[in-house]
């Protein structure tokens, strides 16, 4: 291994407390894309050390501003509490460092100012996890998820990478820079001043210091002495059409517009309606901007605050299982609920020469069987018009090498993905 992409596997630690215990990895890797070294943290499933034939679906969480890898320690506890329960399918989280201090976050976005962290997150990380860690390497069994700042980002990769990510869950992100923009222009006057004309100036506020962040981002100006940026609003209050419509091309309600329900994107959103930061109204017009596009997803709203509370973890680990669902048991049928199938069986597994998947249809549809190897790539792939009522097809597994593969079945907007076994 490379000694850029050398995993200082601090302890190899299975972090232990007296409550609770989990697998959680600290390591540094190489970043072509920032020219540096940078810090992960990585939550590994509670069987990761105990079955080593086993691969994993990825959800990769971006954290919000003036944090970094080391925040939102209720992720992991949340999450290995759903693993045991049963509620989701063990899975990798992956904590990303998005921090550039003296500014509160890079936006995870590539700037002169802060570095390309768009690509650090969607291209080198996935990369380092994908070659060290033991996942399921396909854009099927990958998502993103955020909080704050990290869930503005979380959506903005997802929407701009379909073919990286699954899908993404949004929590209390930023999610329409107008509507921030006309909610926070009077906080920020009263932290300069409260009468123009304004001299906005760093660490005078919250809103200020967040503006100075977003412009790090999304209009550095290295020759801008000593801030680096240019600020969206003039001395006067008034927006700067110039410098905002650079932040435009970052705005989540404009970028989906890209989308399309071919891109078969998974779109879950959050936001409590007491939100500390009066971040609500963004997340109604992404909604209502969804609703135009035509595009299917999920908007949970809370009584809460700007807080990611275990309500929001729940409902958005619980939806991104469901985009990547994989079934790790051998010869029982899968029962999928609220669904048109019924009674769907893999057989036999383990499997020497012939799979026959078997299953009961409520109505006609299009079905498409895809089998793939440990790494994710896909080995071959058949799409069939079915039947109402019992429906079988055999694969023939005989000229492939012994060892661990998935068979993944589509079934209309239906996915599950059963392992299977290839022995002689």
């Amino acid at each position: 291994m490379s000694k850029k992409l050398t995993l200082i596997i601090a302890l190899v630690s299975m972090v232990s407390s007296l409550l609770a215990q989990y697998n959680v990895v600290n390591a540094t890797h190489y970043s072509p894309s920032l020219n540096q070294e940078k810090p992960v943290k990585i939550y590994l499933p509670p069987n990761y050390y105990i079955d080593t034939t086993e691969h994993y679906p990825v959800i990769y969480f971006l954290h919000g501003a003036n944090n970094d890898q080391t925040s939102y320690p209720g992720m992991i506890s949340w999450t290995q509490s759903l693993i045991n329960s049963g509620a989701i399918h063990p899975v990798i989280v992956v904590f990303a460092n998005g921090a550039c201090p003296p500014y509160w976050g890079s936006m995870y976005t590539n700037s002169a100012l802060y570095g390309n962290y768009e690509d650090y997150i969607v291209f080198d990380l996935v990369a380092f996890i994908d070659t060290t860690f033991r996942t399921l390497a396909e854009r099927e069994f990958r998502c993103i998820t955020g909080h704050s700042m990290g869930g503005g980002g979380s959506a903005k990769l997802a929407i701009k990478h379909p073919e990286i990510y699954r899908g993404f869950a949004s929590h209390a992100g930023i999610m329409n820079f107008d509507t921030l923009m006309s909610i926070w222009q009077p906080l920020i006057f009263q932290e300069n001043g409260g009468v123009p004309p304004y001299n906005y100036t760093w660490d005078a506020g919250t809103y200020t210091n967040f503006f100075f962040t977003g412009a790090g981002a999304m209009s550095p100006n290295l020759n801008n002495p000593p801030t680096n940026v240019d600020y969206p609003l003039d001395p006067d209050g008034n927006v700067i059409d110039s410098i905002f419509v650079k932040w435009k091309q970052h705005d989540n309600c404009c970028l989906v517009k890209q989308i399309s329900p071919a891109d078969n994107l998974g779109i879950f959103f959050s936001c409590g309606t007491e939100d500390d930061h009066q971040l609500y109204p963004t997340n109604e017009l992404f909604r209502d901007t969804l609703d135009m596009l035509g595009l299917e997803y999920v908007f949970l709203t809370t009584g809460g605050d700007h807080s990611l509370s275990g309500e929001m973890i729940q409902a958005g680990m619980k939806f991104l299982d469901s985009l990547m669902y994989i079934d790790v048991g051998m010869n029982k049928q899968i029962p999928l609920f609220n669904s048109s199938v019924h009674n769907l069986s893999f057989y036999p597994n383990p499997v020497v020469s012939e799979l026959t998947i078997s299953y009961e249809l409520a109505v006609k549809d299009f079905v498409t069987v895809k089998v793939l190897d440990m790494t994710g790539s896909n080995i071959f792939s058949t799409t069939s018009e079915c039947q109402i009522g019992e429906n079988k097809q055999v694969l023939d597994f005989s000229g492939l090498f012994t060892g661990i593969y998935f068979c993944r079945v589509q079934i209309g907007n239906e996915r599950i993905t059963k392992k299977i076994i290839k022995i002689k």
